[in-house]
């Protein structure tokens, strides 16, 4: 029997728990209670103890030039109402003279300065008191000044006041705690009755029986029973495959096994040498093939045991076909042919075991071989749609009739052109048992020439096709970026490089910064800086937003990459801080940034670039262009064929900016979908940038260009070329260029200082005069007439990173933009 470590209860680790979760607030329930009970005591009591005073003062009175007091009895029997509380007074004139009352009482306390009560806590006769000290202002010949009245009661009503206010706040909690308590001890009890139920039935079961169990359970336990049972279809599957391979092996391997030793008998008395040679000849064929029959069954089954038991992994295609090129004998390789499309040569990847996809594509290769003997073999690896790849084997041989085709899938069927031909008909059958278990499909056609093709249809890496994102566009495939930044990610980042030589002197150290757009701003800033650091080199690469990113992420364990990073793509940035990806920077520039332009002291806005439209004013005169998205949208309603094909706007499935851009809208403007399908009816124009959309609006190939970034690009081609830039005035998005310094910076120290110039007065000044664009430390409300919304940096922009919610925005932008 196999020993168990045994386990604290379940039920017990729950009740205690719930034990010590209802004692820690209990506890600080009554912390808060015994804090409001002394404070409500306290309010009520001085309320009247004040009003005891003030009734008190209002009774001093000059009587013929004397000073003379009237206690009123209402005074003190406001007081004295609860019965326990024992009472002090003292009257004194401005002159200090004792007038009435205790003597003794606050000797030592200074005289009323002022009408309002002042309060305090002190000891009279040995007891604790709550004094309270009024003023009542006299003016009469050597009496003018203030004449002060003091009161004290004893605390003991305010205590049991206390006393009754924590026993009656905490006495049906701890009650109604209790209750709870017994109510989870009974929940338990019941809760954990179906797994009794369930233990039971399955210590009353034989060794062997592994058919489900059918009884009804609660909804909590059934996915317990759930997984059961779908454990006990694995083991029945595994079982029966075990008595598969052993009955496959011993029925296959018998004939083989028993041609071997007839042959060796005939062999032993054998006298002729040339009949002798020819028995052991025939001995040798079939030890190969029962040697090739046994290795086939164990593949089988090890095949089949490896996929059912081990976690997938991402299994290049390319790489497991080239490792079962290498396997093959020099005579055979030169037959084989591996084809693989160049420019779909990174995305080829499937999620399954990489020993299993080789065993399947050595099968197949080594049918292709032995059936076509003659012939040159292809195995083309290509796309085959959005979410699968394609393999195919293809020869150029006698082929499969077409009958057989469904037959020789089985195990141990062959194909009537193979009965001359040694083999055991297993090699197709565990190539379809490979694509099965990896949830794709294998199928038999013709080669174009002549020849037998087999297709097997994988689905993608989930990892890949959760990231890859395509936009259908007539005949046009284009991949975003998505998918573009996970298919680099087994091949260095390539980008264009500008090497900044230092200012003065020779190179003390280099600075790498990496940037997605805001080239020539970002350039003259970075001349700025190296002005500012004599011997400072810089290396400025220019990447696209999505390979931005992951140059960062892979820079973790390449241990190359960019010591800081810029981009616009919020919420890229944004994700590479909440992953962890970034170190912090903590500097006074940074700290007098506007909080939506600043995260955790991780990222940082260097801009703040609002999202225009664009006009061609030769087309659209300034009095009729729109000015809100609900009015632009109208626009395009009524003269769709006046603006067929005549509107730009970014390609969001291609570029992460605008897709930032586009979802941030539909977040916060209730046209945003009207004026999307306006736009599809329109048959808009996209681009990638917001340089090709000014292109095309100067061109003349467009007269409206819908949420482009004001960029000092954008704004250069208003002042030179005419286009008539325009902020919307329901409401202008405000998005800033994010600054980051990844984990894995050569130079984090000269990152940082290069982050603290481009927020410095000096920075801000260069980026306002080259972009024309705000500063990120002004806020953004007085620089537009229009009121803003900016993208603010931090967990609400990850919100655009999320792949489920990615996608079904897209489907939904190309289903209006881009209609059939």
């Amino acid at each position: 029997m196999i020993s168990m470590r045994k386990h604290r209860s379940i039920r017990v680790q729950i009740l205690s728990g719930a034990v010590i979760l209802f004692l820690a607030l209990l506890a600080a329930f009554g912390l808060w209670v015994w804090q409001y009970a002394e404070r409500v005591a306290d309010e009520a009591f001085d309320r009247v103890l004040a009003a005891s005073a003030l009734a008190i003062a209002e009774a001093v009175q000059l009587d013929e030039g004397f000073l003379t007091v009237d206690i009123p009895p209402s005074a003190l029997a406001m007081l004295g109402t609860t019965r326990v509380t024992r009472v002090f007074y003292k009257v004194e004139s401005s002159t200090g003279a004792f007038l009435t009352g205790y003597r003794d009482l606050a000797s030592d306390h200074p005289a009323a300065q002022q009408i309002e009560p002042g309060f305090k806590t002190a000891v009279y006769r040995g007891t604790p008191v709550r004094l309270v000290t009024a003023g009542r202002y006299i003016v009469a010949p050597d009496l003018t000044g203030w004449a002060t009245v003091y009161v004290a009661e004893t605390l003991e009503a305010r205590q049991r006041l206390f006393r009754e206010i924590v026993l009656a706040a905490l006495l049906p909690a701890a009650l109604v705690g209790c209750l709870a308590l017994a109510l989870v001890a009974i929940g338990l009890g019941r809760a954990f009755k179906p797994f009794g139920d369930l233990e039971r039935k399955l210590s009353a079961r034989q060794q062997f029986d592994l058919t489900p169990i059918e009884t009804a359970f609660p909804r909590e336990v059934a996915p317990v029973v759930a997984a059961l049972n779908d454990m006990f279809a694995r083991l029945k599957l595994n079982l029966e495959r075990m008595r598969d391979l052993v009955a496959d092996a011993a029925h296959q391997l018998r004939t083989p096994l028993a041609a071997l030793r007839a042959q060796a008998e005939l062999a032993l008395d054998e006298p002729d040498n040339v009949a002798l040679r020819r028995r052991v000849e025939r001995i040798h064929a079939n030890a190969v093939g029962a040697s090739q029959l046994a290795s086939q069954l164990l593949s089988d089954a090890t095949v089949a045991h490896r996929l059912q038991t081990m976690p997938p992994v991402d299994v290049d295609l390319v790489a497991a076909a080239c490792t079962v090129l290498a396997r093959l004998h020099e005579a055979q390789r030169t037959r084989v042919k591996l084809v693989v499309p160049a420019q779909a040569e990174q995305l080829l990847t499937i999620s399954g075991d990489g020993l299993a996809i080789q065993e399947m594509l050595l099968n197949l290769i080594d049918n292709a071989l032995k059936y076509a003997p003659d012939s040159s073999i292809e195995v083309c690896i290509d796309d085959f749609d959005v979410r699968h790849v394609r393999l195919r084997v293809q020869d150029r041989g006698p082929g499969i009739l077409g009958g057989d085709r469904v037959r020789v899938l089985g195990r141990f069927e062959r194909g009537q052109h193979a009965e001359a031909i040694p083999g055991s008909g297993l090699g197709l059958a565990i190539a379809v048992n490979v694509a099965c278990l990896l949830g794709g499909e294998l199928d038999l056609g013709d080669t174009p020439d002549g020849g037998l093709t087999v297709s097997v249809i994988l689905p993608r890496s989930t990892n890949l096709s959760d990231r890859r994102t395509l936009l259908v566009s007539g005949s046009r495939v284009a991949a975003v970026s998505a998918a573009f930044l996970l298919a680099t990610a087994l091949h260095p980042v390539v980008a264009e490089v500008d090497r900044l030589p230092p200012s003065s002197g020779r190179t003390t150290e280099t600075l790498r910064i990496a940037s997605d757009g805001e080239h020539d701003t970002m350039l003259t800033l970075t001349r700025a800086f190296q002005a500012m650091a004599p011997g400072l080199a810089v290396e400025y690469r220019r990447l696209d937003a999505g390979l931005l990113h992951h140059s960062v992420v892979i820079a973790r364990t390449s241990g190359t990459g960019p010591d800081v990073a810029i981009s616009g793509a919020v919420d890229l940035q944004t994700k590479l801080v909440n992953d962890g990806f970034v170190v912090p920077h903590r500097s006074r520039e940074t700290e007098r940034l506007p909080a939506w332009a600043q995260w955790r002291n991780e990222a940082f806005g260097l801009t703040a670039e609002p999202v225009v439209f664009a006009f061609n004013p030769a087309a659209i005169a300034e009095r009729d262009q729109p000015r809100s998205r609900l009015r632009l949208a109208q626009m395009l309603e009524q003269n769709r064929a006046r603006y067929a094909g005549r509107v730009v706007t970014y390609d969001i499935a291609r570029s992460g900016v605008g897709y930032v851009f586009a979802a941030f809208d539909a977040s916060i403007s209730l046209a945003y979908w009207r004026l999307t399908r306006a736009l599809g009816d329109a048959e808009v124009k996209l681009a990638e940038s917001s340089l090709d959309m000014i292109d095309a609006l100067a061109r003349g190939e467009a007269d409206i260009a819908y949420n482009v970034a004001g960029s000092s690009a954008v704004m250069a081609a208003a002042r030179e070329r005419g286009v008539s830039i325009v902020h919307p005035d329901d409401y202008t998005i405000v998005v800033a260029r994010v600054a980051v310094i990844p984990q894995a910076a050569r130079n984090a120290a000269a990152a940082a200082r290069f982050i603290d110039f481009a927020l410095s007065p000096v920075g801000q000044a260069i980026v306002a005069d080259a972009a024309l664009l705000p500063p990120a430390k002004a806020e953004p409300r007085p620089t537009f007439a229009a009121p803003t919304r900016p993208v603010a940096i931090g967990p609400g922009a990850l919100i655009f990173t999320d792949a489920r919610k990615r996608a079904r925005f897209l489907d939904t932008w190309i289903q209006l933009t881009l209609k059939p």
